[in-house]
């Protein structure tokens, strides 16, 4: 019989006067994996917050070890839970060794004796299979070193429950197997986990049981054997499907309407007809980390670039982005020579960028709709700020988008997926040839998703060319299209 670590009954948190976490059921056992999976971004960070001991619930009953707890939640779940997400808990200028067993209350750092802690921190390490020193400095483990040894902390800690959030934002699909193979290893020594994901496919493959989070309530929990992706993708979408469809065909006549009413006014009518076999075309580069690649987008293409490390994706955005110049080989658009000095030129030649969690980091909250809407093709099309018939033009097609409500409607104000709209909707004005997606669906909720989805594909009608540059592999395939993977600066494989 499995022992219980952790129960929450019917846990409520009620902010700014209304009800965010209506009806949280959860029941996390030793050795085992609780996937859980909400239908809304804020949800979620709010379920994270209270398990990270941020924020305590406004009612609800909660048991830890089979005993109740109260007013003390907040600090039980700060003591007995670990937990591990994008953002490092590790302190960069402490070694590993000093991390791991110094770093903890009541612990008298002044007594340690070097050698001797990191000669326990080797073997705890080796007992792990971890090719990681000791004395390095955490600082500069890789993502996947510094998730390890997080998890080696808190077991080294006595952390009997761990939660692992949105592993996938961060680490690539080969990391996440390595991780997950000492998760199972932990797992055989009794520690439990809630893995918190927004991928699906993720959660379908590691967890003994699946918790369904919607509307703020838990509405289901499947067992491993009856995990089935098409109810739970129902369940997640629940009553408001029909009204999502709706939404989503409102949303692509918008963007039609869009284009052939308002690139009349904006690009006066000249829109280039002539077909190109080759859109953006890329020849045998090499820099100081890229060797030999090579790789075409025709117009209205969607390419996926799935890369297994952060070095090798890092170095190809800034060769896009002009912040480095090639060693040998060619870049290509539309058959002329590509080599762009900075970001704003490699915008102003047509390749254009969205950022991981566009509606955090393309979204001006000082500014308003419109005028977000227009920052961009403000450096397109001359003294727009100057003509209200521009902005005017831009306004009424947005309305089909948008409505006349969000378009006045404070930014600080909005949903995320109506800021994810105006993130996107900023390049759809724009018209670039190159569209660069840096992992577009990592920190979306599933309303989101589809709405992404939607967004890209707009972009596609218009024969924009699409790049989706991505660590995960689910990622890769959302949208269709040819995949290729890069590691250590090479092209490895080439898949559809």
């Amino acid at each position: 019989m499995l022992e219980e670590l952790l129960r929450i009954e019917n846990g409520v948190v009620i902010v700014k006067g209304q009800e965010l976490i209506k009806g949280l059921y959860l029941q996390a056992y030793k050795g085992e994996i609780l996937g859980l999976l909400s239908d809304n971004i804020i949800e979620k960070q709010c379920i994270l917050d209270i398990l990270n001991g941020k924020i305590t619930l406004d009612y609800g009953r909660v048991f830890f070890d089979e005993k109740r707890i109260s007013e003390t939640v907040q600090i039980v779940f700060k003591n007995k839970i670990a937990v591990i997400e994008s953002k490092s808990k590790l302190v960069d200028n402490l070694t590993v060794a000093e991390n791991i067993f110094v770093v903890r209350g009541g612990f008298k750092k002044y007594f340690v004796h070097k050698k001797m802690l990191y000669k326990q921190t080797y073997g705890l390490l080796s007992e792990f299979h971890l090719n990681i020193k000791p004395n390095m400095y955490a600082g500069r483990l890789t993502p996947l070193e510094r998730c390890m040894v997080e998890l080696v902390k808190a077991y080294a800690t006595g952390h009997r429950l761990i939660v692992c959030s949105d592993f996938t934002s961060f680490l690539s699909s080969f990391d996440i197997e390595n991780v997950i193979s000492l998760i199972i290893w932990l797992k055989k020594k009794g520690i439990g986990f809630i893995m918190i994901e927004n991928y699906e496919n993720v959660l379908f493959e590691y967890s003994d049981r699946f918790a369904i989070i919607n509307h703020g309530k838990t509405i289901r929990i499947f067992d491993r054997e009856d995990i089935d992706k098409d109810k739970i993708y129902s369940l997640l979408i629940g009553e408001e499907n029909e009204q999502l469809n709706i939404e989503q065909q409102t949303l692509i006549k918008g963007y039609d309407n869009l284009w052939n009413n308002y690139i009349q006014t904006i690009h006066n009518g000249k829109l280039d007809e002539k077909e190109s076999s080759i859109l953006f075309e890329v020849k045998h580069i090499s820099t100081s980390i890229l060797s030999d690649i090579s790789f075409k987008i025709h117009k209205g293409e969607i390419l996926n670039i799935l890369y297994q490390d952060f070095v090798s994706e890092n170095e190809l955005l800034k060769l896009l982005s002009g912040e480095i110049k090639k060693i040998s080989g060619e870049m290509k658009l539309e058959a002329k020579e590509y080599e762009p000095v900075r970001f704003w030129d490699a915008i102003k030649k047509g390749v254009c960028f969205v950022s991981e969690d566009p509606t955090t980091n393309m979204i001006f909250s000082d500014m308003s709709v419109i005028d977000n809407l227009c920052f961009t093709m403000a450096n397109k099309v001359g003294n727009l700020w100057m003509h209200k018939r521009y902005k005017k033009s831009i306004m009424k097609n947005m309305e089909s988008i948008f409505g006349k409500e969000i378009l006045k409607t404070p930014i600080t104000n909005l949903k995320p997926i109506d800021l994810l709209k105006i993130a996107y909707c900023k390049w759809l004005l724009y018209l670039p040839k190159i569209i660069v997606c840096i992992k577009p669906f990592s920190a979306v909720d599933v309303h989101m998703k589809k709405a992404t989805e939607q967004l890209i594909r707009a972009y596609i009608r218009k024969g924009i060319g699409v790049i989706v540059l991505t660590s995960n592999s689910s990622e890769a395939h959302v949208m269709g299209g040819k995949v290729l993977v890069l590691k250590k600066g090479k092209i490895v494989n080439e898949y559809i």
